[in-house]
């Protein structure tokens, strides 16, 4: 375990090895899986040990092609068979590798929307392809999968201002959402981060959070699930009024 280093690109952008957290594009349009971090004699600055596709093709090219919005699709058996050394300012984006049926091939996706203002000028478009999800996902998935959640993606661009991560300490940070969102208190609460207020004297934090009236154990045997943190609740049972909670209270 002492090998294995994870990378802080940037804010809220990390690299581990292993097929889950380790794609990433570079700026020069290569597919790359990350290895490790090495430092540069002089300390001053950090190489990306990687291994590099050798080639990637489009997802699709209609109604634009798909790496207009850095997506690319590639063969896990055209890896080059040297690894490549990357400057960090060279690295574009982080990449979700998703199988496809044909054997070791993958599409890689960019896993952010509206990330940055490097890409304002394609965020219109991001809110298109959007609504355009929403609009065909009953045809695609069936309408026994609708929920409001598929509607939320429609208000994700007018939106994109006020959504907020919470770097809480190196390695944890929170966003709002059903699948980052979620926290334990050092009371044993269940919470879901909403987003993050400064005090008065801004020189302190607080979370805004909703927090679950009441979770029971996941099993007592041989002893009792909370012991490691581990919780059941029910989100019917959220209080109705949102809390404020101190950085220093997140366990």
């Amino acid at each position: 375990r002492g090998n294995i280093t994870t990378l802080h690109v940037r804010k809220g952008f990390c690299l581990k090895p292993g097929h889950r957290d380790g794609w990433f594009l570079t700026k020069s349009g290569n597919v790359c899986q990350y290895i490790n971090v090495v430092a540069q004699e002089n300390v001053t600055s950090l190489k990306i040990i990687a291994r590099k596709l050798s080639n990637s093709t489009h997802c699709f090219d209609y109604p634009f092609t798909s790496k207009l919005i850095n997506m690319h699709r590639g063969n896990l058996r055209s890896f080059e068979e040297t690894e490549v050394q990357i400057d960090l300012q060279d690295v574009k984006c982080k990449l979700v590798a998703v199988p496809l049926p044909k054997d070791n091939e993958f599409d890689f996706v960019p896993i952010t929307l509206f990330s940055s203002n490097i890409y304002k000028g394609h965020w219109p478009l991001a809110n298109n392809l959007i609504t355009l999800f929403v609009k065909k996902y009953v045809d695609v998935y069936g309408p026994q999968f609708i929920s409001s959640n598929v509607h939320n993606f429609t208000h994700i661009f007018e939106e994109r201002g006020n959504i907020t991560t919470l770097h809480v300490r190196k390695g944890f940070c929170l966003k709002p959402g059903h699948r980052d969102g979620w926290f334990l208190t050092k009371s044993e609460n269940v919470c879901q981060y909403i987003n993050v207020v400064a005090q008065e004297n801004v020189t302190s934090l607080k979370i805004i959070a909703r927090k679950l009236s009441n979770s029971t154990h996941c099993f007592d045997f041989p002893f009792t699930s909370k012991l490691i943190n581990l919780h059941r609740g029910n989100l019917r049972s959220f209080e109705e009024t949102e809390v404020q909670i101190d950085l220093q209270d997140v366990k």
